[in-house]
């Protein structure tokens, strides 16, 4: 009546092909004015690249929720083997919809209207 689930029964199913876009992303310019590099705080949550974060959002953050997107930003990254992601960052009752992406080896964090 139930059919036992393998090891090999998942692995002989088809790869989920992977999304392409028609266009890379351009890596963005760190010019401390749109973008502010922060990868010695970054280094510390498993970042080993350079990683830059949007002003105006670096601006909204104290030292504990920056830690906490740069953690959320690398796990999610890390976890999804996937160049870009984006995820919700909600704190003091406010909400954020933050996009994080590696482009040619370096890190960016911030929203999606940033890119």
């Amino acid at each position: 009546m139930f059919q036992q689930l393998t090891l090999e029964a998942w692995l002989s199913r088809p790869p989920i092909p992977q999304l392409l876009t028609t266009k890379p992303l351009l890596r963005p310019a760190v010019d401390g004015i749109t973008w502010r590099e922060v990868s010695d705080l970054a280094r510390g949550v498993g970042f080993a690249c350079p990683v830059s974060v949007s002003a105006d959002l670096l601006d909204q953050l104290d030292d504990q929720a920056l830690y906490d997107l740069l953690w959320l930003a690398w796990h999610s990254l890390s976890l999804d083997s996937e160049e870009h992601v984006r995820f919700t960052l909600e704190l003091k009752h406010q909400t954020f919809q933050v996009h994080a992406a590696m482009v040619r080896q370096a890190a960016f964090v911030g929203r999606p209207e940033d890119f």
